[in-house]
């Protein structure tokens, strides 16, 4: 269950969120740790979805986690596919400036080494379990789905003039 909508990667708030998680965290926290009994379930605290696809330069985002109960009025049921995914542990504080590392190493470094490409069709996950997020060693995830084999790059055509 979660809270879904699309977002800009350029606009975030002066904490670093963007204002659907803040809206997650404004409007639904208490609701969701319903003094102190979790409705998320082990083992994802709370996750992410993001597509890679942007449509107008939005991102269809969708933030929550699974359901164990009852899902609260204002929040909806998205199911993610299944799918072939990586999964890259990241061990530091969470934030749009370390998310954004964290990425860009993935595609720049793991991505052209492997034999895989990304399932663009597919959103990819970042999974938050309980813990400080600020701390400097918090241990999180990124989820990449992906399909087996690279794309293959067109190689450039070159004109006489």
């Amino acid at each position: 269950m979660g809270l879904s909508g699309y977002e800009s990667s350029e606009c975030l708030l002066d904490d670093g969120l963007s204002p659907l998680w803040r809206k997650l965290m404004d409007e639904y926290n208490e609701i969701l740790w319903n003094n102190g009994d979790s409705f998320y379930t082990s083992p994802f605290w709370q996750a992410a979805a993001y597509q890679f696809e942007s449509q107008d330069g939005l991102t269809k985002t969708i933030i929550g986690a699974e359901a164990k109960n009852k899902v609260p009025a204002g929040l909806t049921v998205e199911t993610i596919p299944a799918a072939d995914w990586v999964v890259f542990t990241i061990n530091s504080r969470t934030g749009f400036d370390n998310v954004e590392k964290a990425y860009a190493r993935i595609l720049t470094e793991w991505f052209p080494q492997s034999q895989y490409s990304r399932d663009t069709s597919m959103p990819h996950l970042e999974v938050f379990p309980g813990g400080n997020a600020d701390l400097p060693n918090y241990g999180w995830e990124i989820w990449v789905p992906v399909k087996a084999g690279k794309k293959s790059r067109k190689e450039p055509k070159y004109c006489e003039s």
